[in-house]
């Protein structure tokens, strides 16, 4: 029984802790506003991350556009990137991942996704009308109230392509034009 009290305790210290480290990963990407005490971070239903010419992440190349004026950054110069958005864990999320361009097939199967630490509940894949393939992962809920109105979206990739013997010194995998997590 004391033991249970203890691991209990030591697991809303760590859920405390993860929302702290959210928190400040968010404010330094400028996705979730300044948190004051007394107003904590709104749950909210969905958010769109767009990889346009204001992002920076240390795990992608520099930003690019398509002919059609679609842009992306090429994830590469790391294997995975984090980020924290601001919707609520107590429900199922759908994280949808748009790939603009992939190196291959190998690269574009080799991305995946991963929510909160956890692997997705389901994948799915699509070609959208405008040449995006839109991935798909479903994830269940959090339990607990620590962290309740964040998502960490993780993204990993497989494979990539080292570029060099072309003239190029970039490693890439695929190129992302959005992430949008919506609360089921």
């Amino acid at each position: 029984m004391d033991s249970e009290r203890r691991l209990s305790a030591v697991e809303e210290r760590l859920g405390a802790l993860e929302t702290t480290l959210s928190t400040l990963y968010a404010k330094n990407v400028a996705l979730v506003p300044d948190l004051v005490p007394d107003h904590p971070v709104a749950e909210q239903a969905s958010a769109t991350l767009w990889l346009d010419m204001g992002f920076d992440h240390p795990a992608f190349y520099t930003y690019e556009a398509r002919g059609d004026g679609l842009g992306y950054h090429w994830i590469g110069r790391e294997n995975s990137a984090t980020f924290t958005l601001p919707v609520t864990r107590r429900q199922p999320r759908r994280v949808d991942v748009y790939v603009v361009i992939s190196i291959n097939d190998k690269t574009l199967n080799g991305l995946t996704i991963s929510c909160d630490g956890r692997t997705p509940a389901s994948y799915d894949q699509t070609k959208c009308p405008d040449g995006t393939i839109r991935k798909s992962a479903t994830f269940d809920a959090v339990p607990g109230s620590a962290g309740a109105a964040l998502t960490d979206v993780k993204l990993s990739i497989g494979a990539k392509v080292d570029l060099t013997p072309q003239g190029d010194p970039r490693t890439l995998a695929v190129g992302i034009h959005k992430i949008v997590v919506t609360a089921l």
